[in-house]
């Protein structure tokens, strides 16, 4: 008696229980759209702790996002921006917030870890007619040497150092040669150290080129030449 009673209550309440049912899973789904970010960004905190895909101090980046990790939390990482530019490793103002969402729809990439001085890439231009293929070597030395000197001269500037300061040749579309710098440093210290180099290394180029512009200037001015008489 008492199961044909349950059969016969469920009868008469399955258009209630359904519609009960029915309001219950669209509230579940509401729910769920709307802490879908919050949901995403828990998973990815528990996924970055569980992976140890960075730390503080850390210099990475995830998707559009480039700087030095300063703070973790549960929802996002804040991060100290780097320059927009490609492969540049100088320093802004500006912090962001990057939420842990985006670990699971961008890839992230490990810079240096902390303690370690990332790789920074800038690159010089020049349309001249020196052949600066043979010469990279006094190209280096002449930018190692100016770095010194300017590093040296202001007390901020002498905790700032270079390692493995590289420098390779191409040429561009327009067939103009191209130097590329590479070196490790601080990225608070990038700015000073690419400006130095820049400045040493123009410098030297243009001083070449009028010495070059000079000597075919005294070369053809001493040319012998004949008159008639």
């Amino acid at each position: 008696m008492l199961l044909v009673a349950m059969v016969g209550l469920l009868m008469i309440w399955a258009p209630q229980l359904r519609t009960f049912a029915l309001s219950l899973t669209a509230v579940a789904v509401a729910v769920v759209v709307a802490t879908k970010e919050l949901i995403l960004c828990l998973s990815g905190s528990a996924f970055r702790t569980i992976t140890r895909a960075y730390s503080i101090g850390d210099f990475v980046e995830i998707g559009d996002h480039r700087g030095e990790v300063l703070d973790i939390n549960l929802l996002a990482s804040r991060l100290r921006e780097f320059d927009a530019r490609e492969s540049s490793l100088r320093s802004r103002e500006l912090s962001s917030l990057v939420p842990h969402s985006l670990l699971f729809t961008n890839p992230v990439r490990i810079l240096a870890r902390a303690g370690a001085n990332p790789d920074h890439v800038f690159s010089l231009v020049f349309e001249t007619k020196l052949d600066l293929f043979s010469q990279l070597g006094e190209i280096r030395s002449a930018a190692m040497a100016t770095l010194e000197c300017e590093l040296s001269q202001t007390e901020a500037d002498r905790h700032a150092r270079v390692e493995n300061l590289s420098i390779s040749i191409r040429t561009t579309e327009l067939g103009r040669q191209k130097l590329e710098f590479t070196f490790r440093s601080r990225p608070d210290h990038v700015a000073t150290i690419e400006n130095a180099i820049a400045a040493a290394v123009g410098t030297w180029v243009m001083s070449r080129q009028d010495s070059k512009s000079d000597g075919a200037g005294l070369q053809a001015s001493g040319a012998p030449h004949s008159r008639m008489e």
